[in-house]
């Protein structure tokens, strides 16, 4: 029931409270939800994390982290 502006200050603060060096793929996506244009810097650490997941086999994972650096 949260509007978009509501759902991205949530993701932006949840990025903040996310260890970028213990957990970068969640940072990653959760700077991508939090963003409401396109952003190259984040786009960039989306990618990053599509090659992490797909190195360990979670090709879904890898997928849906590139789809979300596309958008």
């Amino acid at each position: 029931a949260a509007s978009p502006e509501q759902r991205r200050s949530v993701h932006l603060a949840l990025a903040k409270a996310t260890d970028i060096d213990a957990d970068p793929d969640r940072h990653a996506w959760h700077c991508a939800h939090g963003t409401a244009q396109p952003d190259e810097s984040t786009a960039a650490e989306l990618e990053h994390s599509a090659a992490r997941a797909q190195a360990r086999g979670g090709l879904a994972a890898g997928a849906a982290f590139l789809e979300r650096a596309v958008a």
